[in-house]
């Protein structure tokens, strides 16, 4: 089974223990992990894999190189090269796809690669009101009729508005 983790970039303290607490139940159960390698959860949710099963990380690159610091020479790197299905889910299900420069269309066609892989999606969006990228997996899980599961939010409280109100 592979679990997609895709989230934001910046993850406040609480965000960023949730991510690693729930990545580690999925290691440990044998899920392979498959994300984009950007800065803050992906690079969490990877981390953690590496800990103790790199070969069990699947990671989508935008583009040859992209954070490639953190890359376990046992995980698997699979390159955005132009795919025509991860192309076409830019315009399929970005709101402005337009608008997005060629270094962010290659983000957003990545996405589609990594949440095709995917049995589940585990999200950990910015804010439900403005999911930034994070939403654009989102969005292509549930065309897919991936299981998905955004985080916090679907704990069954208002995580957003607890951080609000404890920092």
């Amino acid at each position: 089974m592979i679990a997609a983790v895709i989230g934001t970039r910046e993850p406040n303290s609480r965000m960023a223990r949730l991510c690693e607490a729930v990545c580690r139940k999925l290691r440990d159960a044998g899920y392979y992990l498959a994300t984009g390698n950007a800065l803050g959860i992906d690079n969490i949710a990877r981390d953690t894999w590496n800990e103790r099963f790199p070969e069990r990380v699947i990671l989508y690159l935008p583009w040859a190189g992209y954070n490639a610091g953190g890359i376990h020479p046992r995980n698997r790197v699979i390159v955005f090269s132009g795919q025509r299905d991860w192309l076409e889910s830019v315009r399929k299900y970005h709101p402005a796809p337009d608008r997005l420069s060629s270094a962010a269309v290659k983000l957003h066609a990545r996405n589609f690669g990594i949440v095709k892989s995917a049995d589940l999606v585990i999200a950990f969006p910015r804010s439900i009101s403005k999911p930034g990228g994070t939403g654009q997996g989102m969005r292509i899980a549930e065309a897919l009729g991936k299981r998905l599961y955004v985080l916090p939010k679907d704990l069954g409280f208002d995580y957003w508005q607890s951080v609000e109100e404890t920092g």
